[in-house]
């Protein structure tokens, strides 16, 4: 049996899908301020046998954003001067915001958790699923075939 349940075509929609979905949630949360982040964003799907991974590329500090940070360590200043610039804040509260992040930290939005369930439950999953079963089937048909 050959490893073709999944096409490029096939693997290029639910990517997209993926792609716009995530910056969906990015937007909702208010999380792209200056927009350098969801033009950054990209990605690559990994097919093995067992499965397929979805690999994101994009701005270090999407992390930040979904899983938070613990308190303890203080966030790059220039990053932050940079984002209160494009925010309006005055650069005098760059030195609070930061001891406030070493203080207390960043609460997280699990935004993969999100976008992964809004794609597993929208309409882009139920096509690629059924141009699996479709794929599995003719590779089914295929091999007996032969």
């Amino acid at each position: 049996m050959s490893n073709n349940i999944l096409n490029k075509s096939d693997q290029r929609t639910f990517g997209d899908a993926y792609i716009k979905e995530l910056i969906k949630v990015i937007r909702a949360e208010g999380k792209d301020s200056s927009g350098k982040l969801v033009r950054s964003i990209d990605y690559r799907l990994k097919d093995t046998v067992r499965d397929i991974s979805i690999l994101i590329e994009s701005e270090k500090y999407l992390n930040y954003i979904d899983e938070g940070r613990k308190p303890g360590t203080y966030p790059n200043i220039s990053d932050l001067k940079k984002w209160a610039s494009v925010n309006n804040i005055s650069q005098d509260a760059v030195f609070p915001i930061a001891k406030s992040i070493y203080e207390f930290g960043i609460k997280p939005t699990n935004i993969f958790n999100r976008t992964e369930t809004n794609v597993l439950n929208g309409r882009a999953f139920d096509e690629l699923e059924d141009n699996i079963a479709d794929n599995i089937e003719e590779d089914l048909f295929n091999n007996f075939n032969n």
